[in-house]
């Protein structure tokens, strides 16, 4: 996953990514902060039809998000 032109968090705050599927959002440990940009590597054995969200958190993460997702991709195999 390439995030661009996303502006810095506020302080204490953190963009975290979510796994999304059919049960909702399951958090993940992957925080980015800094410059608005930034590449992710995601687990390999994902599901083919897995999505992954971006949310602005509390530093530290959350178990739920606290806002809409400021973006959605589909996790394709490279």
């Amino acid at each position: 996953m390439l995030a661009e032109s996303l502006p810095d968090p506020d302080p204490g705050e953190v963009y975290q990514l979510w796994l999304l599927d059919e049960d909702g959002a399951e958090p993940t440990q992957t925080f980015f902060t800094g410059s608005g940009q930034g590449q992710v590597h995601l687990m390999e054995d994902m599901p083919a039809d897995a999505q992954v969200a971006v949310t602005r958190e509390p530093d530290g993460g959350s178990q739920t998000p606290s806002m809409d997702p400021l973006g959605v991709v589909s996790a394709v195999a490279t």
